[in-house]
């Protein structure tokens, strides 16, 4: 899943869009020739969004920049090895590309998601950790890679750790483990933003991206336009009931994994 994926999802919602058969491409003047598009001039212009697959089957997407009779001019040309197929188009209104973006990006940025650190190595002698750069104080799981007499070892819980001041503290049976052996730290952190050719992790729900951006885009409607437009009001109230149906299932945090019970040493 990518940023293209998530944009198509959401304009198909928010707005819809349309497939058309690309007659040709020029990769010169970044034009598309669309027989079946006459008589559309002007509504995908100045912002529209139109997707394609590339090579590797992966959905893509540019701005467009320019629409008139049969052609349409996009900003960035695409990879080298397209080859002209059936696209997808969302019109500049009200949405421009930009918008998807943004809408998305916005919910991104705090998605809450399980990642992994395996930098810290075990030291019998050493009780304090600094933390990783990056890994956040929202740790779940801690584990040791333990040896095997025969065959290959594998990580165990750690139950005996805890946190202060950003640092990691180890206790328990200091030579149960091997020395230089891996740490691997499970901790939550936020998806942070995509660009075009980012993938998205795998744990991000599409739904809830969905119907969150889709609130986002109409909340950015109501402070672009009248606050008493009856259909932007309309939508954003709708968009609200949305997310609070997803608030009130925990979605995205029912995708975590929940915190070990750990056992910090008390003196």
């Amino acid at each position: 899943m990518n940023l293209p994926e998530l944009a198509l999802d959401l304009a198909e919602y928010a707005q819809g869009v349309e497939e058309y058969t690309a007659d040709s491409y020029d990769s010169t003047t970044k034009t598309f020739t669309i027989n079946d598009l006459s008589g559309q001039a002007g509504v995908f212009s100045g912002g529209g969004t139109l997707w394609y697959t590339d090579a590797n089957e992966e959905i893509g997407m540019r701005e467009i920049t320019q629409a008139a009779g049969t052609s349409i001019v996009i900003a960035e040309a695409l990879p080298v090895d397209y080859t002209a197929g059936s696209v997808l188009i969302s019109p500049s209104q009200p949405f421009k590309m930009r918008d998807f973006v943004s809408a998305i990006n916005v919910v991104l940025s705090l998605y809450p998601i399980i990642d992994t650190d395996t930098t810290l190595d075990y030291d019998q002698e050493k009780r304090e950790y600094t933390l990783p750069y990056g890994v956040t104080n929202d740790i779940r799981r801690v584990e040791i890679y333990r040896d095997e007499l025969v065959g290959e070892g594998h990580y165990e819980v750690y139950p005996y750790w805890s946190l202060a001041n950003g640092k990691l503290f180890l206790y328990g049976n200091r030579y149960r483990y091997t020395d230089d052996n891996p740490i691997r730290i499970t901790y939550v952190r936020n998806h942070g933003r995509v660009s075009y050719t980012d993938d998205v992790d795998s744990a991000v729900r599409m739904d809830y991206v969905r119907y969150s951006a889709y609130l986002n885009l109409y909340r950015s409607q109501i402070q672009k336009r009248h606050k008493d437009n009856p259909i932007s009001v309309d939508m954003f109230n709708e968009a609200k009931k949305y997310e609070a149906d997803f608030t009130a299932r925990h979605i995205p945090q029912c995708d975590l994994i929940r915190k070990d019970i750990c056992y910090p040493y008390i003196s």
